[in-house]
């Protein structure tokens, strides 16, 4: 089904995405509306079931693109999937990796005023001053921007005006003001000219003043993390009850191949937690960056084999080889070509890394996701149809989660509770 047919069917709420696990993170928050959701992963070929759909989030895999490419990504996903009725959510990274300010300014130039506040407060993640924290730290000091030698501040108000942008602020006071105050101050910079308003949040109720006070407002559209979406989404829609979470992702028909492409340390110590409770039924392989040029690697083999013989496995990025961190879409792609053949041989798929996800599943032939359920937050459960078959999928950012996330999510899919020795493989 072409783009310009599934706008005639646009959903209610539009969420554009710059990587895979944003895009899932957001739609999930649907279903505790009785709302449905879908995640796209190409926006030229949607498939027909985004019909009647409600909440449509695409990943325009837009990270590591250039400015200009970024840019037209995004301005093409509100072009092709969204008609006059349908408000947009642009998800951007919580630590402001990316395109952040040159996509806000391209999608403001047709959607009017953006209300700008990547606060995620149950990650860590908060908007103070107009700039953005991780746990008390500012996100420049922070491993996110070490690991991909970002440098600069996370100032989102001067990121903004850098694009030639008019942006004003809502300080913290402001958005805590008595109700109707912060709708009102928003209503004010709208009709002075404001392109865009950088908000501060520290709390989940920051984030619901926020969307509440702007919801009622025209031509506006939110940028934010999967912490302001939930509350955009209630304050867009009534409560209809909760959806209930299909049953299709609680009974793979086969093991589980868990691939963790992140670097995060986050992302590693699960994995550790994963291979110290999973038990012997998984089969651990710790892939060098070196591994990864072969196209003949034992990666394939042993994944394949593991698999065929009813073993779960895991397979992540060893820490101590790292390549160049501009490389890192170049090592998703590899990781993700060698593991591709071994999916028709796994039941369900867990994927940590954004960038790491798309791969895998474009290299294995998927198009679309339909969000079933969330495991835990941040890691949202998702379906999709391959090989003849539906695969249960979980994605989770990098640097999101507690030690047993990765573990908590395989349990629900290989329905497995012993502990034993895991066998360990470094390739």
């Amino acid at each position: 089904m072409n783009a310009n047919a599934v706008a005639q069917h646009a959903a209610r709420l539009l969420i554009v995405a710059d990587d895979l696990s944003g895009a899932a993170d957001c739609a999930v928050a649907g279903l505790h509306h009785g709302l449905t959701a879908m995640v796209l992963l190409d926006t030229e070929h949607a498939p027909a079931p985004t019909n009647g759909v409600d909440i449509l989030s695409v990943d325009v895999d837009s990270r590591r693109a250039s400015k200009d490419e970024a840019a037209r990504r995004n301005v093409a996903a509100i072009e092709s999937l969204s008609h006059s009725d349908t408000r947009i959510y642009k998800k951007v990274d919580s630590t402001l990796r990316g395109n952040v300010a040159t996509e806000v300014a391209a999608l403001a130039s047709h959607l009017g005023m953006a209300i700008v506040c990547p606060a995620y407060p149950a990650s860590g993640r908060t908007t103070r001053d107009g700039r953005q924290w991780v746990r008390g730290v500012p996100v420049e000091a922070s491993e996110y921007w070490r690991n991909e030698n970002i440098r600069g501040k996370a100032d989102l108000v001067a990121l903004l005006c850098a694009e030639h942008l008019r942006v004003a602020y809502a300080a913290i006071g402001t958005v805590r003001a008595e109700p109707g105050a912060l709708a009102a101050c928003l209503r004010e910079m709208q009709s002075e000219g404001a392109q865009a308003v950088v908000c501060d949040a520290e709390s989940d109720d920051d984030l619901q003043r926020i969307a509440r006070a702007s919801a009622t407002l025209d031509n506006v559209f939110w940028v934010g993390s999967a912490g302001l979406a939930p509350a955009v989404i209630e304050a867009l829609e009534p409560r209809r009850g909760i959806a209930e979470p299909a049953a299709a992702g609680d009974d793979p028909q086969g093991p589980v191949l868990t691939i963790v492409g992140s670097m995060s340390s986050i992302s590693h110590a699960q994995v550790e937690y994963l291979k110290a409770n999973a038990g012997a039924s998984l089969v651990a392989l710790e892939v060098a960056v070196s591994a990864l040029d072969d196209p003949r690697s034992d990666v394939t083999t042993a994944v394949c084999n593991a698999l065929r013989h009813g073993r779960h496995v895991v397979v992540s990025m060893s820490q101590t080889q790292r390549g160049d961190v501009n490389d890192g879409l170049l090592f998703c792609n590899r990781l993700a070509s060698l593991l591709a053949p071994a999916v028709r041989h796994a039941g369900a798929i867990i994927a940590t890394g954004g960038e790491t996800a798309r791969a895998l599943l474009i290299a294995a032939g998927a198009s679309a996701l339909r969000v079933v359920d969330e495991i835990e937050d941040g890691m949202p459960l998702l379906e999709c149809r391959l090989q003849g078959k539906t695969f249960p999928v979980v994605t989770k950012a990098g640097g999101f989660g507690q030690p047993g996330s990765i573990h908590h999510a395989w349990r629900r899919l290989a329905n497995e509770g012993k502990t034993a020795n895991t066998a360990q493989t470094n390739l």
